[in-house]
This record gives C-alpha cells, sequence and structure tokens, in this order.
C-alpha cells in the first residue's frame, strides 16, 4: 500500500518540491521493510516497491556527486565505502566482525546512497504441546572414517495425543550443509505403507504420512557428503500434523563427524 502511495506522489504531473520532501519520507520507511535479498513481504509487494523506488531513484538522480559512507565500531574497527558515478550501480559489502557490538554509519558528500545492515542468527526450535515423540539418530552414531562421507539418519516418530491416531503428517528433515540424500535410500523409504508421498527440496527432505499411532513407526534414509563444510550446523526435524498445525514438536540432529549434538537433542521431543 504504502509504494502505492509513492507512485502516486511521483506520478502528479508537475512534481513540486513538497511532493518530493514527502516521498523521500515514504522511500525512507519503505527501505527499510526490505529484506537482505532485495525483496519484500510478498512478490506483488516487491514488484510495486522496486517500481516506486525506480521511479524516485529517476527523478532524483544526478550525473554529478559522490558520497563516502564510514562504519565504524567501539573497538576502532573501519569500513569506508566511496559511491560515485563510476560504481553508483555497484553493490559494495563488507562483514563486521565484531558481533555483538555498537557501530556508528556516517556520510559525507553530496547524493543519495541505500546502507542496510544484515544481521543473521540462529534460535532454538521452540518447545510445543506434548502431542508427538520425536527422537533422532544416525549411524553409526559416532564418528568414523566411512561416517565422514556417508551416514544414515533414523527417524522414530509416535504419536502421544489424546487422539487414537493423527490426520496426515508431515515430517520435514532439514539436510546439514554438505550433504545430500541418497536416491536409493528414498525410494526404499517410499516403499514403506505408512509413506504416503515423498519431496526432495534443496536442503530438506519430506515425508507425507497416512498417520502416526501409539506404536513408534521409524523412517530412515542415508545422507551422503557433496563438498566438504567445516563445523556443519546441527540440523532441525519438525513433526507436525498436516490439519492440526497446532500439534507439532521439533528435534535436533548433528552429523556423526560435525560438531557434537546437545545432550537433548536426542531425546524425545515434547
Amino acid at each position: 500500500m504504502t509504494a502505492y502511495v509513492l507512485l502516486a506522489y511521483l506520478s502528479l504531473p508537475n512534481v513540486s518540491a513538497a511532493d518530493m520532501t514527502t516521498a523521500a519520507q515514504i522511500v525512507r520507511w519503505l527501505i527499510k521493510q526490505q529484506n537482505p535479498w532485495g525483496g519484500f513481504a510478498s512478490t506483488q509487494d516487491t514488484v510495486v516497491a522496486l517500481q516506486a523506488l525506480a521511479k524516485y531513484a529517476a527523478l532524483t538522480y544526478s550525473a554529478s556527486g559522490a558520497v563516502s559512507v564510514t562504519v565504524s565500531s567501539q573497538a576502532g574497527a573501519r569500513q569506508r565505502f566511496h559511491v560515485d558515478k563510476a560504481n553508483w550501480l555497484v553493490l559494495q559489502r563488507a562483514a563486521l566482525q565484531e558481533i555483538p557490538g555498537q557501530y556508528t554509519v556516517r556520510a559525507s558528500g553530496k547524493g543519495c546512497v541505500f546502507v542496510q545492515l544484515i544481521l543473521r542468527y540462529n534460535v532454538p526450535p521452540p518447545k510445543s504441546a506434548a502431542t508427538f515423540d520425536l527422537r533422532v539418530e544416525t549411524e553409526p552414531k559416532q564418528c568414523t572414517e566411512s561416517a565422514t562421507s556417508r551416514f544414515s539418519l533414523v527417524l522414530h516418530a509416535r504419536y502421544s495425543g489424546e487422539r487414537p491416531a493423527t490426520n496426515m503428517t508431515i515430517i520435514e528433515a532439514t539436510l546439514p550443509s554438505g550433504y545430500i540424500p541418497v536416491q536409493s535410500s528414498l525410494r526404499q523409504l517410499e516403499k514403506q505403507p505408512l509413506v504416503k508421498r515423498l519431496e526432495v527440496q534443496n536442503d530438506q527432505v519430506t515425508l507425507y504420512l497416512d498417520q502416526l499411532t501409539k506404536e513408534a513407526a521409524t523412517f530412515t534414509f542415508s545422507l551422503e557428503q557433496d563438498f566438504p563444510v567445516k563445523n556443519p550446523r546441527a540440523a532441525p526435524v519438525r513433526l507436525y500434523d498436516y490439519y492440526e498445525t497446532g500439534e507439532h514438536t521439533e528435534a535436533e540432529y548433528s552429523v556423526p563427524c560435525g560438531s557434537a549434538p546437545d545432550a537433548d537433542t536426542m531425546e524425545n521431543s515434547r
């Protein structure tokens, strides 16, 4: 909606200085909504927002001018960016080494530049109501010579809620960085009676199960190393009822030859 308002201001027959002042305020708010990949909340939002920002850039374009932006930390780290006619279409980026830390951004010169700070972090899986038991294991459990290149992921799942059985149930197993599923093991997994459908994305294997009951079911497939990754992070596995999404649980696992998993990683999730 905000992008439409910006387009309306910039599409007037005669855009006044007052209109541009209002437009600048809208632009400042709009770019704060932009995600790290340049998009917005939805595809439609992205299309309209980029159209509005492009129109604003065209109206404010100047062939002259240069801006220097300095990012500095309290500990003394400094990173300088210079934008002028020769590189104004070039994306410049640098990693901030002191995290956590307090940084100051200063700009000097004449012109308009866009500065964006991106912070990525991992959070523990949220706890859920006690409706599923999910235990995730690797075979072998310990690091061996062969486990570096290939290991099996074993998923033990059981329904522990009040109903006799679930509706259709989904297991989403995220793959560790650098690993891909072994196709022959997936074909074997598809033959299990409970497995209604199986999907493979770039970093995830998704199982669609007819149902889960109070009796534990086990699902196994193999992973092989596609390329080496130093200290791969633990990967989450999510289990939930397709029609009762409030009934869900999560667990994590680590590759046998990666960083050691948490003590409660292999425990039953609530």
